[in-house]
C-alpha cells in the first residue's frame, strides 16, 4: 500500500537533500567575503602610509621654520645657540681704537659749520684730523662701523656727507665721516654723536659707546636799525645825564656870578674904596723915592 505524501511534507523531503549547486554557493560566498576583507585591508594600509607621510612632512616643515627663526636674519638653518656663539666670537674679535671729533662752536643765524669724525686702529697711518678744534676719545672697533650725528634745536639740520657705515677690520684700518650743521634760526642747539659696531652687514649691534653730546648757541644777527632801537634807551640815558650835568654847571656859574655882583654893589653903597690894583715894577727902571727911603 502506497503512503500519501502531503504537499508540505514533499517540500521538506526535497529540501533535505543537498545538491551540488548548494555546496558550490557556500564556497562563493566565502570567497567574496575574503575578497572584501582584502580590499579593506589594502585601503587601511594606504591610509596608514598617507597619514605617516603627512606626519613626517609636517615635522620637517616645523624643523625648517624653527631653524630659520633660530638663525635671526642669517640664511640657512641655524639654532639660537649657534647664532649666540657667533655673536660672542665676533665681540671677542673687537679691539680698542682711537677717535677724534670736532668741537662745535657758537654760530650766527644762517651759518653752516663742518663736523668731522675720524676713527682708526692703533697702527693706522697718521692722517689729517678734523679741521679746527678737535677732541680725542676711544671706542671698540673691528667690524662694520656706523656713525650718526643727531641734531636737536630750532630748525637745525645735520646733513651727512659720507657713507653711514664703513669697515674697520684691522688695527691698520681707518675711516672718516663728516657732516654739515645748518643753523637758520637763533636758539640753543644740541649735537649728539654715536659710533656703533655691527655684526656683518646686519642691524645686530656688537658694541656701542656712550653718546657724545655738545651744545652751541645760535645768535641772532641784528640790522643797523635793530641795533639803534635796542640802544635807544642807552642813548636817551646818556643825553639825560649830559643835560643834567650841564644844568648843574650852569646853576653853579649863575650862583657864583650873583654873589660877586652882590658883593660889588654892597661895597659901593658903603663908600669903601676898592683896594688899589697892584702895579708891577719894571726891573729896568731905577727905584722911586719911596723905594729909596
Amino acid at each position: 500500500m502506497k503512503k500519501k505524501i502531503r504537499p508540505g511534507m514533499q517540500g521538506k523531503a526535497r529540501s533535505g537533500r543537498r545538491s551540488p549547486d548548494d555546496s558550490m554557493g557556500g564556497a562563493g560566498v566565502a570567497s567574496r567575503r575574503n575578497a572584501a576583507v582584502g580590499r579593506w585591508e589594502r585601503i587601511g594600509f594606504w591610509f596608514a602610509i598617507a597619514a605617516l607621510a603627512l606626519i613626517i612632512g609636517y615635522s620637517f616643515a616645523e624643523s625648517c621654520q624653527w631653524g630659520v627663526r633660530g638663525g635671526g636674519d642669517q640664511k640657512g638653518l641655524r639654532t639660537q645657540e649657534a647664532f649666540s656663539w657667533e655673536l660672542e666670537q665676533a665681540r671677542k674679535g673687537l679691539f680698542a681704537g682711537r677717535i677724534s671729533y670736532s668741537v662745535v662752536r657758537d654760530a650766527a643765524e644762517g651759518d653752516i659749520q663742518r663736523f668731522e669724525l675720524r676713527v682708526g686702529g692703533a697702527r693706522a697711518a697718521p692722517s689729517v684730523g678734523p679741521s679746527g678744534d678737535a677732541k680725542p676719545g676711544a671706542a671698540q672697533i673691528g667690524a662694520l662701523m656706523g656713525a650718526k650725528l643727531h641734531c636737536a634745536g630750532v630748525e637745525v639740520k645735520c646733513t651727512q656727507n659720507s657713507s653711514e657705515r664703513q669697515p674697520i677690520l684691522t688695527p691698520k684700518d681707518s675711516a672718516q665721516w663728516n657732516w654739515s650743521i645748518s643753523t637758520p634760526k637763533a636758539g640753543k642747539v644740541s649735537v649728539t654723536l654715536t659710533l656703533t659696531a655691527y655684526y656683518l652687514n646686519t642691524n645686530t649691534v656688537l658694541a656701542e659707546g656712550p653718546p657724545v653730546e655738545q651744545t652751541l648757541e645760535v645768535k641772532k644777527e641784528e640790522s643797523f636799525w635793530e641795533m639803534l632801537s635796542a640802544s635807544w634807551n642807552v642813548i636817551l640815558t646818556l643825553l639825560a645825564a649830559v643835560g643834567g650835568l650841564g644844568g648843574v654847571v650852569a646853576f653853579i656859574a649863575h650862583w657864583t656870578g650873583s654873589n660877586v655882583r652882590n658883593n660889588d654893589q654892597r661895597d659901593q653903597q658903603q663908600g669903601t674904596p676898592p683896594p688899589p690894583a697892584a702895579v708891577e715894577e719894571d726891573p729896568d727902571q731905577p727905584p722911586g723915592p719911596a723905594a729909596r727911603r
